[in-house]
């Protein structure tokens, strides 16, 4: 073979000779790719559409040139083209298509247009249910369909119904039956209209259930009438109106009925009055009377006058007559005394004295009355011959009070009423003795106690014992004061600016200086100070209080949960440990069951079981013991931390002890406490004020 090249400098060619048999030389272009022009039938096409794009490329003078050309599509999610150029619509948008080569490339735009919606040609209306009671509801739904009979979606319908006073249709095709008829129910979309034709029914009557007839009992006198009416109910108790009621009487020959329910008396007696409708029955009964008898017009009592003892008796009779003054027999009579505290009168009209005096005794009958005036003299009292006294023998302690009693008796035993009695004692510096009886311990020892009533006297031992010595913990050497107040401040201002606080505060004379009041009432009874102190795993709180005579966070009952008495709480987590005044029973068998008013202890943060609410080992001393205007001291220790547990004593004595159950505390110390207290619910007429005095708060 032979090759022969020819360069043609100026034309950019080669020729190239092949083979000694084939003498045609082959010309190979090499002038460079200057631009590539591309042209588009049609710069705007729809989806689906298809269109041939031509490139060109062409040398730096503008001829056109042979040459390969790549074909590319900018956004082929709108426009797509393949390797001959050929280009088709896929969705609307705006694509570049670009042919390009030996890297020059050139574009056209194109833009793929929305196609225009396929109009609406049919509407075909359905309804579920195709008929309605009145009352009930039903749907509408409307299908469009285009010419070629496919479904079209996102359409705009309207509702409208023919007859507004048969059913109505809401914008959303919701049918509702108003009254009985037919109505069309039609749907428009794109002025093609479709339509379907409900009828409504009228619902089935509700059967009677009831029938009850009223008055259910009545009385009238022979030849008068009684209107009876009747009331139709169904099952739910509903009233039902305009039906057919049905009357009769089991004894016609007692009482007669007519088909209105009119009753009329025909002889004495008692019939059963029926009212039917539908099966079902009611019943009333009628009490026929005889006519009233002749009225009594006057009544005398005699005698007119009567004179008696205190203690004695008097029988009085009372006559009735008639307008005519003719006596009536049989009528009832009562009897009644215009003073009582003179002279008693029996229903038969026997009057028995009861204190010197004079008194009216009045006999009525049928709203008439006569009287007679009895004079009750007093007899010579009777002689107190015995007085004693009771307890015989009793007990208090230096400070305490114990209440005695007398009784004065005859020379026969019998107890004698208002008796003048007065009290004295053996040695008033011992034990004193007030005008009703109340015996105050004063000194250590044992002394006499006299009643006397007409010179006749009773006595009663009293042993004053000395005050028990206080046993509840307090503040030794070494121990650390966290907190201490006796509140001696000039003004209430002062002390409420040391500390949060709410609810009616007041400052008063307190057992040395002063003390700070809460008044609780329905207007205050969320009564706190709020003290910051540093925290303590294992402390103490002791402060006295003076509640006022008869004070009762439980208001006799009403509410068992009483107050929350002292609260102690952690920083963080918050949990509280709140000391409490209940009305709940609790605590050991022996520990007086059933007390209340505890000082009792709920720990707010324990999961143990049991939480011990209430586990007083003593409920002599309590809210409602010590409720008696005197300073009480009350102390609690509480110990956070696994195996904690609290103590509570009041005025020394140990009424409360939780060591023994060792429940789970979070170990975090007390760093905040709220006292006296809250009440858990108010009750009108429970007034009352609790005292606070000489705080102290420390640990060992």
């Amino acid at each position: 073979m032979r090759t022969v090249m020819l360069a043609v400098a100026s034309l950019g060619l080669s020729v190239t000779a092949c083979s000694s048999y084939d003498t045609s030389p082959t010309y190979t272009d090499t002038t460079p790719v200057a631009s590539v022009s591309v042209t588009l039938p049609s710069p705007a096409i729809m989806p689906g559409q298809t269109e041939h794009g031509v490139a060109v490329a062409r040398d730096a003078n503008g001829s056109p040139l042979s040459r390969a050309i790549n074909w590319q599509s900018s956004n082929p999610q709108s426009a797509s083209v393949n390797d001959s150029g050929m280009v088709a619509a896929v969705a609307p948008g705006a694509a570049l298509i670009i042919a390009s080569s030996e890297g020059v490339t050139g574009q056209a735009s194109l833009t793929v247009l929305t196609p225009p919606p396929i109009p609406v040609a049919t509407v075909l209306v359905a309804l579920n249910p195709s008929s309605l009671v009145v009352g009930q509801t039903g749907r509408a739904t409307a299908t469009l369909l285009d010419p070629t009979g496919n479904s079209l979606s996102g359409r705009v319908v309207t509702w409208q119904t023919s007859n507004a006073s048969v059913a109505s249709v809401s914008a959303n095709g919701d049918v509702s039956a108003v009254a009985a008829g037919s109505s069309i129910i039609s749907a428009t979309s794109e002025g093609q209209s479709g339509s379907a034709s409900l009828a409504v029914t009228t619902p089935a009557p509700i059967p009677v259930a009831t029938v009850s007839v009223s008055p259910s009992g009545s009385s009238i006198l022979i030849g008068a009438s009684a209107q009876l009416t009747a009331v139709t109910r169904d099952a739910n108790g509903n009233v039902l109106s305009g039906r057919v009621v049905t009357w009769s009487s089991a004894n016609a020959s007692i009482a007669a009925v007519s088909s209105s329910g009119l009753v009329t008396g025909v002889a004495a007696g008692t019939a059963a009055i029926t009212a039917s409708s539908e099966g079902r029955t009611g019943i009333a009964s009628v009490t026929v009377n005889a006519p009233a008898p002749v009225p009594v017009a006057s009544v005398a009592v005699t005698p007119a006058t009567s004179s008696i003892q205190a203690g004695a008796t008097v029988q009085l009779s009372a006559v009735t007559r008639d307008v005519n003054g003719n006596v009536l027999t049989g009528r009832t009579v009562s009897w009644s005394s215009g003073s009582t505290g003179i002279a008693t009168v029996s229903g038969s009209g026997l009057v028995t004295g009861v204190a010197a005096g004079t008194a009216t005794i009045t006999a009525t009958s049928e709203g008439r009355s006569g009287t007679a005036s009895i004079t009750v003299t007093a007899p010579a009292p009777v002689p107190v011959a015995s007085v004693t006294v009771s307890p015989a023998t009793s007990s208090v302690i230096v400070g305490a009070t114990a209440q005695l009693s007398a009784v004065t008796r005859d020379a026969s035993g019998n107890v004698l009423t208002g008796r003048v009695v007065s009290w004295r004692t053996g040695n008033s510096a011992l034990a004193t003795v007030s005008g009703a009886g109340l015996v105050t311990g004063v000194a250590a020892g044992t002394t006499t106690i006299t009643a006397t009533s007409e010179t006749i006297s009773g006595t009663a031992s009293v042993t004053v014992s000395p005050p028990p010595v206080i046993t509840a913990p307090e503040p030794a050497p070494g121990d650390v004061t966290l907190v201490q107040n006796s509140f001696n401040n000039s003004t209430i201002a002062e002390i409420l600016g040391q500390y949060a606080n709410r609810g009616d505060i007041q400052l008063v004379p307190g057992r040395s200086g002063s003390a700070v009041r809460f008044t609780y009432s329905s207007s205050s009874y969320d009564n706190l100070l709020e003290m910051i102190i540093p925290q303590s795993t294992d402390t103490y709180f002791r402060f006295f209080y003076r509640l006022s005579v008869g004070a009762d966070p439980t208001c006799g009952g009403r509410g068992d949960s009483g107050m929350k008495w002292f609260m102690a709480w952690r920083p963080d987590p918050a949990p509280r440990y709140t000391m409490g005044v209940g009305n709940l029973d609790g605590g050991p068998a022996t520990a007086l069951p059933n007390a209340g008013n505890e000082f009792t202890t709920h720990d707010n943060s324990s999961t143990q079981m049991p939480n011990p609410f209430l586990s007083n080992i003593n409920k002599s001393l309590r809210f409602s013991t010590t409720n008696d205007g005197a300073w009480h001291e009350y102390t609690l220790h509480i110990v956070t931390g696994n195996g904690g547990y609290e103590q509570i004593w009041v005025d020394g004595v140990l009424v409360l002890d939780n060591s023994a159950y060792g429940y789970d505390h979070s170990a975090v110390g007390i760093s905040l406490i709220q006292f006296p207290g809250t009440l858990v619910t108010w009750f009108a007429g429970c007034d009352f004020t609790i005292d606070v005095d000489d705080l102290v708060v420390w640990h060992k």
